[in-house]
């Protein structure tokens, strides 16, 4: 409501983006702000963009960046909230064990969208759970960047599991560390781990930057 307050008539669009990010962008985002009033906003938000082009589309040709950048950023802000309410269906004594304190995990796109500072794969630790408005929450301690609160879902964080002939340690590089390939295609990501192959060779086991596993010989050009 404080929102269309704001909107008188004959206001300019990007006077109207500028009031929508000043009252709604952080609130949509938090995870203390009830999920159905947050959809809402979000969902008035794209309407009311929507309405002030010229063609009503989403794949707008007429509108300025500002627009396409405030429907960019609705669209996510949905998408994280969809994730939200699917995570609310699972069984909560399941989704504890799963993602047990203590233990190590990662991060993935929607918690880097969520909180920018991330890289995907960057590892982290479970501190502490709890429920905000029926979500499960998690307190992820990152060596680099401290405690973050991130939903309990596997396309926000996953625990990190052990593969077959998976070991923590090995040459060259520490589990956690951010490395890229110098050699053609270049891979960036981080280490989960180092995988002893057939031949005895190790390779140095990274969360690369597209939210996949990638094995890189350790004797290849690697860089931190």
């Amino acid at each position: 409501m404080s929102f269309i307050l704001y909107c008188e008539p004959g206001l300019s669009l990007n006077r109207v983006c500028d009031i929508f990010f000043r009252l709604v962008q952080d609130p949509i985002q938090d995870p203390a702000t009830n999920i159905r009033l947050a959809w809402a906003a979000a969902q008035l938000g794209t309407w009311l963009l929507l309405g002030l082009c010229n063609c009503s589309d989403d794949r707008c040709s007429c509108a300025n960046q500002i627009t396409k950048d405030t429907l960019l950023y609705l669209q996510e802000s949905q998408a994280l909230m969809y994730c939200r309410e699917q995570a609310r269906s699972q069984d909560q004594a399941t989704v504890l064990e799963q993602f047990r304190l203590g233990c190590t995990c990662f991060a993935r796109p929607m918690a880097c969208q969520h909180h920018p500072c991330l890289m995907v794969g960057e590892l982290g630790i479970f501190k502490t759970h709890r429920a905000v408005h029926r979500d499960l929450m998690a307190t992820v301690d990152f060596p680099t960047h401290g405690p973050l609160e991130i939903l309990l879902d596997l396309s926000f964080i996953n625990p990190l599991e052990a593969l077959e002939n998976w070991t923590k340690t090995g040459p060259k590089f520490t589990l956690g560390d951010k490395i890229s390939s110098l050699a053609t295609p270049v891979a960036h990501g981080v280490v989960h781990g180092f995988v002893t192959q057939i031949d005895g060779t190790s390779t140095v086991l990274i969360w690369s930057d597209a939210d996949m596993y990638v094995r890189l010989r350790t004797r290849s050009n690697l860089a931190l």
